[in-house]
């Protein structure tokens, strides 16, 4: 308790301490800080009688521990939230929350290959209000955005980078909240409306994700904040607002991790009558200076990457170049990337789309190419030196200078051997080395590796093998200057999935298996697929050769009506569903029986499931039913016993009996007066001696 205490009066110190300036938040590794949120609760127009305040608090995560220093309870989604509690409080009730935090920015270094979806990530993948992941036009642009895609990290990635890219960020619809399906339409909003665009997305493509609500230090100081978490093998956050995926920083202080949008702080007072009036900060406005104290603070080391390179650093007016970026990660990550050249009354070099943002994984390499440039229109007399900077939250800042004068220019002439490809095929690209100084440098950059040769006769080529489906560009250049792009298109896919069985049909609650062959008839080739069986999934990534088969387990829960397979590689994507039988246990419905003479009997039958050789016995005489829903049966006099048997698919015996009374209708009315007269007899008697007893009461009542 006194070491509490001792905390406790240091973090009050802190809180009237000066905060450290926090200049690079995307870069931020750790934080360790004070968290006092403040407010007031009063009735207007009666008196409070209790008072109840549930409020959201920072949570222990993996990244994120705490300390409390108020009362706290566990909510029903498993969060932990402040609660205040008072009877007759004093008015206007003052309260603070304080907590210590002390942050990690999540780093991703691996993703399982291999990972299954239990049942209860059902909620995670659902279609809300908000969050409309059935909405066809939104699962269209998800597809769209995606097509090219080879993991599931760089899917999640271009879908939180084209939202971050096209939905506008508008301050002035803090509060309103609005749906995916408007957000989409509309393409603005704030932090909210980023993320239920992007988890809506997210979840059309099969993806479960989460609403994570808390802060984050902003442009505008701390601010209160929404981004998403996705699983895929593990709980990976992506920020679509501020293009953070994978390592997201220590500026993320998360306060609820829940399945929708709806994250609120409560109060609930008992009272006289009136109104309750709470005040507190404007979450979404700027915070209060003493609402977030800093204590420590430590940055990530800036990436450097492997080379930043210009093909040509002197260019004729009106000439081009290529400026590009090699890069090989140690995580996984989004990295928001910009070319600035100079500027000034006049502008030497222009750059073609200078905001650029890469999809990074760890030890693979990645190449970001810009064109560059010089402008037509300049004095002819003057040489022009143009610094170019590359500015990115998570480089080293680079630059390299380009210079711009009168020279002769030169056109590079580049082309591909086909303008489609198959998958798996090499492509060609030649460049035309007329009017190149034999020996100068002639090279192309594609989105994997830069390649350089020395010029040599007319024309140089290079043998380059394409990993993705779609449209690919291809920057061709020289070392004495010129530049161009060669596009061309890789398609098609030579996959399939040859089968899927499984049970004939599954039994409630028990488990079932799931066979499936696959095939390549191409070269190996890395391929994901993804099993589905309600709301249950099982992902493996394998390096496809030839045909395999593979084997799953799965529940028979009640959501289980299909199974469907999804095999993807980085070219092509087969889905495959098979519906599955459900057990229903089997019986034999005896609808009618009717005798249609004493020595016949008429039976109707209904079958319900899958009623496994029936047979009926007739007074132990064997009579066959498949096939039969109504069949004629011979009677003995008296009564007759009928006994069915039948079993189900899985070896269960069942059996039913029943009896129909074949007796003569005249010997029933003998029979009938035969139990009777006993008992006939038996009342009589009774009734005399009852008359005996009557009479004797009578006689002794007149005689006293």
């Amino acid at each position: 308790m006194k070491k509490k205490t001792l905390i406790l009066t240091a973090l009050f110190l802190t809180l009237f301490s000066s905060a450290l300036a926090i200049d690079k938040p995307k870069s931020l590794n750790h934080l360790e800080a004070v968290i006092s949120t403040s407010g007031t609760v009063k009735v207007i127009g009666g008196e409070m009688k209790s008072l109840e305040i549930n409020s959201t608090i920072p949570q222990p995560t993996e990244t994120q521990k705490v300390n409390y220093f108020n009362n706290t309870i566990k909510a029903s989604d498993g969060d932990t939230i402040s609660h205040i509690k008072r009877d007759n409080p004093e008015e206007p009730f003052n309260y603070t929350i304080i907590t210590g935090i002390n942050n990690s920015r999540q780093k991703i270094t691996s993703i399982p290959n291999s990972y299954s979806l239990p049942s209860y990530f059902a909620k995670y993948l659902e279609s809300t209000e908000k969050i409309q992941s059935d909405d066809p036009e939104i699962k269209q642009f998800a597809k769209k955005i995606t097509k090219n895609a080879t993991t599931d990290f760089e899917k999640l990635a271009l879908l939180a980078s084209w939202n971050h890219k096209n939905v506008d960020y508008d301050m002035s619809m803090i509060g309103q909240k609005k749906d995916a399906s408007w957000v989409l339409e509309n393409q603005k909003g704030v932090c909210v409306e980023h993320t239920v665009l992007f988890m809506a997305m997210a979840r059309s493509l099969g993806y479960p994700t989460r609403y994570v609500s808390g802060m984050v230090f902003g442009s505008k100081g701390w601010l209160s904040h929404a981004w998403a978490e996705v699983y895929i093998g593990k709980w990976i956050g992506f920020d679509p607002t501020w293009l953070e995926a994978g390592g997201i920083d220590a500026t993320h202080m998360i306060f609820s991790r829940s399945t929708t949008s709806d994250v609120s702080s409560r109060v609930s007072a008992r009272t006289t009558g009136g109104k309750i009036d709470w005040t507190r900060p404007n979450l979404g406005e700027k915070l209060t200076a003493n609402e977030v104290k800093e204590i420590s603070s430590s940055y990530i080391d800036g990436f450097s990457p492997s080379s930043f390179e210009v093909t040509s650093e002197t260019l004729g007016f009106g000439e081009k170049a290529v400026i590009y970026l090699e890069m090989e990660p140690e995580e996984y990550q989004v990295m928001d990337l910009q070319l600035v050249p100079c500027s000034g009354k006049v502008e030497p070099l222009k750059v073609e789309d200078p905001v650029k943002s890469a999809v990074l994984a760890p030890e693979e390499k990645n190449v970001v190419a810009w064109t560059v440039k010089a402008n037509e229109n300049l004095e002819e007399k003057t040489i022009y030196s143009c610094p170019v900077q590359l500015y990115s939250s998570f480089l080293d800042t680079k630059g390299t200078d380009v210079k711009v004068k009168k020279n002769p220019t030169t056109e590079v002439g580049a082309w591909a051997r086909k303008s489609e490809i198959s998958p798996g095929e090499n492509q060609t690209i030649y460049v035309d080395t007329t009017g190149i100084s034999q020996g100068a440098e002639v090279g192309i950059v594609t989105e994997k590796s830069v390649k350089e040769k020395e010029a040599e006769g007319k024309q140089v080529s290079f043998e380059i093998k394409p990993e993705k489906l779609g449209l690919h560009e291809v920057h061709a250049f020289t070392s004495e200057g010129g530049a161009r792009k060669v596009s061309y298109y890789v398609g098609g896919g030579n996959i399939t999935i040859n089968s899927v069985n499984t049970s004939k049909q599954i039994l409630p609650g028990q488990e079932f298996g799931v066979t499936i062959s696959v095939e390549n008839t191409d070269s190996a080739e890395q391929v994901r697929l993804e099993v589905a069986a309600g709301t249950q999934r099982k992902i493996e990534k394998f390096v496809l050769e030839g045909e395999r088969t593979l084997k799953f387990s799965f529940n028979a829960t009640e959501d289980v009506n299909s199974v469907t397979t999804v095999l993807s590689t980085k070219y092509k994507e087969i889905t495959y569903s098979l519906p599955v039988k459900k057990y229903i246990e089997p019986e034999l419905i005896v609808k009618e029986k009717k005798k249609v003479s004493e020595k016949k009997a008429l039976l109707e039958f209904e079958y319900k499931g899958n009623p496994v050789s029936p047979v009926m016995y007739v007074n132990e005489k064997k009579v066959l039913l498949a096939g039969h829903e109504k069949i004629e049966i011979n009677l003995q006099e008296g009564t007759n016993e009928i006994k069915i048997l039948w079993t189900d698919d899985h070896g269960k015996d069942y059996s039913k009996t029943f009896y129909i009374d074949s007796t003569p209708e005249k010997k029933q009315k003998a029979s009938i007066i035969n139990q009777i007269w006993p008992l006939a007899i038996a009342i009589g008697f009774l009734l005399f001696i009852g008359m005996l007893y009557l009479t004797y009461l009578v006689t002794k009542a007149f005689s006293s």
